[in-house]
């Protein structure tokens, strides 16, 4: 029988058939499937926790056969996989409603192989994927037996924490599982309660003392303190809780105690009700908004670095200012407002008084320099002084700080500011180019080892005269970095390099060359575009096909061991050894699993015609 002998199993893994191989689409797909229909594959065969025909279901392989094979023999459809999912459960899990209608039209009595455990579990899913009408059949046969037991329904349908889950499926818990809502609800309110305290409320916590309870709070309430020397009276302004605040004041807290960083209530403050509360209650009145911590931040400074909504911030900004705030205040590090900026409002806020946006504090840092971390005011405060004079004397320091991001998150970042502004862009390229050759070739080398593609492509349609072989503290090249962000390179940035003579025998710590990184990670690169075509390109630079690692692999050795069957016809095809062994003894066709062998022959038509 062709079961027998058509490898299925892995002996490793119990849940892993050849089929999990398989690609959903391709020659591979197609040699298979006309095999299993041409021998009549047994569909109940069965492998440890899986049988054949529910792997063929879930990876959508020979359907026509499957179906087929179903109606010929409807018990098929009460075979378990993992003890309680039924093939029945599998067919609904992966979306062929129709299918089972026609079954339950047909066979009325296979409607029993829903009800076990598994049913639970496919529910789950289809409500996951919002398939209403497959939820809608579900309950229509069976919805005394899913709700007989609500625990454990309640158990598979809300064990999501997110609230989006819930808002997204609204309508369909709403129609199908009403009596769950009081459990939502339940769920949701946990999804709002943070069991860490953090600010003022976390130190009191880190000084073992509860502050949820305050009649149980020791008296007086003034020696009451905060891991960081806060009063209640700090806690109070921090939470905008005016009626504690008074409350604190009658029992007999100082208002002018200050915590370990010299900060002031004042310095706390969040709305202008509470601003009012105080400086009514202080003998110094709004001359209060002077007053400076350890730093030398006034009200202003603490206050553009407050979270609260920006309406109400704005407004309170107007009033501190109103009240005699200097918005060209230095703190004791030569900082203005700008350098505490949390948002842009704030910025353009700051902006609107005529605030310098190019301040150099003490440190000879401008505010860009130092807010480059937050990139929702740097990007609007970069728009602000790129053709600013000062621009170019600081513009060599505000690369690398780009740079210290993954590549993936810098797309979404700042590729924004060099699309937007080109002409700044250049300039801070040559900025870093004049400054330091050495700089450059670190930073070119760090844009590509972070994935920067945008900003490699800048340097090189700058021609500058870099060291593209420069060795980075991990002994990478450029080249090296840049292969090993595949979701991110482009075949047009590749040849570029390759045009710049890159060495493609430089070797990483490990021992491998950049085609043996390529092939590798070859799966996600023929996912962005780099297949076959960019190998032969590296090949056409120099590199070379028979190289071994530091573990005596060949990149054919690792084109086997990835599984990637178009790859090593391709090699061999090129003069790949396909006789080379590695230091484990092994041919490189011995580094590919049992099921991939086997694989092996459905693709490659010399060795096997069906």
């Amino acid at each position: 029988a062709f079961h027998e002998i058509f490898l299925l199993e892995h002996e490793e893994y119990s849940y892993t058939t050849i089929f999990t191989h398989v690609k959903k689409s391709g020659p591979i797909l197609e040699r298979v499937e006309k095999a299993i229909q041409k021998y009549k594959l047994k569909l109940s065969h069965r492998w440890k926790n899986i049988v054949v025909l529910g792997c063929l279901i879930e990876r959508n392989i020979a359907l026509k056969y499957c179906f087929e094979g179903i109606r010929n023999d409807p018990q098929l459809l009460g075979l378990t996989e993992h003890e309680t999912l039924t093939i029945l459960h599998q067919l609904l899990r992966w979306g062929h409603l129709e299918f089972v209608r026609e079954m339950y039209s047909k066979y009325p009595e296979v409607q029993s192989f829903f009800n076990s455990d598994g049913a639970f579990e496919t529910l789950r899913k289809v409500v996951f994927d919002q398939r209403r009408e497959t939820v809608q059949f579900m309950l229509e046969h069976h919805e005394d037996f899913l709700k007989n037991d609500m625990e454990k329904l309640k158990d598979k349908l809300l064990c999501y924490y997110q609230e989006e889950f819930y808002e997204e499926r609204k309508d369909i818990f709403k129609e199908y599982f009403p009596e769950l809502q009081d459990s939502i609800q339940e769920v949701l309110r946990w999804t709002h309660i943070d069991d860490y305290y953090y600010g003022i409320e976390g130190s009191f916590a880190k000084a073992n003392i509860d502050v949820s309870n305050f009649d149980k709070l020791p008296e007086p309430y003034a020696t009451v303190r905060g891991s960081n020397g806060e009063t209640l009276l700090h806690l109070a302004v921090d939470k905008d809780d005016m009626e504690l605040l008074v409350r604190m004041l009658e029992a007999g807290c100082e208002l002018d105690l200050l915590d370990n960083d010299g900060n002031h209530p004042v310095h706390l403050v969040k709305s202008e009700e509470m601003l009012d509360l105080i400086i009514d209650c202080h003998s110094k009145g709004r001359s209060l908004i002077q007053r400076t911590n350890n730093d030398g931040c006034t009200v202003l400074h603490k206050l553009c670095q407050q979270s609260i909504d920006l309406k109400k911030l704005v407004a309170l900004l107007e009033k501190v200012i109103a009240y005699g705030a200097d918005v060209h205040q230095l703190t004791k590090h030569g900082e203005n407002a700008v350098f505490f900026a949390g948002d842009q409002d704030v910025l353009d806020f700051l902006r609107s008084h005529a605030v310098k946006l190019d301040h150099v504090n003490n440190s000879g840092e401008t505010a860009l320099e130092i807010l480059l971390w937050n990139v929702w005011v740097a990007r609007p405060l970069f728009s602000y002084v790129h053709d600013l004079p000062s621009f170019k004397e600081h513009a060599h320091k505000y690369l690398a700080p780009m740079l210290n991001q993954s590549g993936h998150v810098y797309t979404y970042d700042y590729k924004v500011i060099f699309e937007k502004y080109p002409e700044a862009s250049r300039i801070m390229l040559d900025s870093v180019y004049e400054h330091s050759r050495e700089e450059a070739c670190r930073l070119f080398s760090k844009a590509c080892t972070t994935g920067f593609v945008y900003v490699v492509e800048l340097f090189l349609d700058g021609n500058y005269d870099l060291d593209y072989n420069y060795k980075d503290q991990y002994e990478d090249t450029p080249f090296l970095g840049l292969i090993n962000h595949m979701d991110q390179v482009t075949a047009r940035v590749i040849k570029r390099l390759l045009e710049k003579g890159v060495d493609l025998r430089a070797r990483c710590r490990w021992g491998r060359d950049a085609l043996m990184y390529l092939i590798w990670r070859y799966r996600t690169a023929k996912w962005n575009g780099l297949g076959l075509d960019t190998v032969q390109l590296m090949l056409d630079h120099g590199a070379s096909i028979n190289t071994t690692d530091e573990d005596g692999n060949t990149p054919l050795h690792l084109a086997f061991k990835q599984k990637e069957l178009e790859l090593v016809e391709f090699l061999i095809q090129n003069g790949a050894n396909s006789g080379a062994v590695n230091n484990n003894g092994k041919r490189p066709f011995e580094m590919a699993p049992a099921l991939e062998r086997e694989l092996f022959y459905f693709y490659c038509d010399e060795l096997c015609s069906i």
